[in-house]
């Protein structure tokens, strides 16, 4: 379970964080191991050129989480690659719908 808050900092950027929280609906069980999201985020800023044909957006993300267990390397970059595609595809559509290119 995890709180994430986002906000729109100005026109052009937007900022999102994300930490994991305990929840009583929600609780820890013996007989399994809950990873920890120590501290999530983001930072979104369209950067379009002067004249440029196609928008173009910069994402900065961080990630720094706990599994909690012994995980082996490939598994590691193998689901933060795929969790950031997911997460830079959602940037995209957010951003074309929010500022669509004309």
């Amino acid at each position: 379970v995890y709180l994430k808050y986002y906000t729109q900092l100005n026109e052009n950027s937007w900022a999102d964080c994300s930490k994991s929280i305990e929840h009583h609906q929600y609780p820890e069980t013996k007989d399994k191991t809950r990873g920890e999201m120590i501290l999530c985020g983001s930072y979104a800023v369209r950067d379009d050129e002067p004249g440029a044909k196609k928008p173009r957006t910069k994402v900065i993300y961080y990630s720094e989480c706990d599994f909690k267990t012994s995980v082996p390397a490939f598994m590691a970059k193998n689901f933060a690659s795929s969790a950031m595609k997911q997460y830079i595809e959602k940037c995209i559509e957010r951003i074309v719908d929010l500022h669509p290119h004309k």
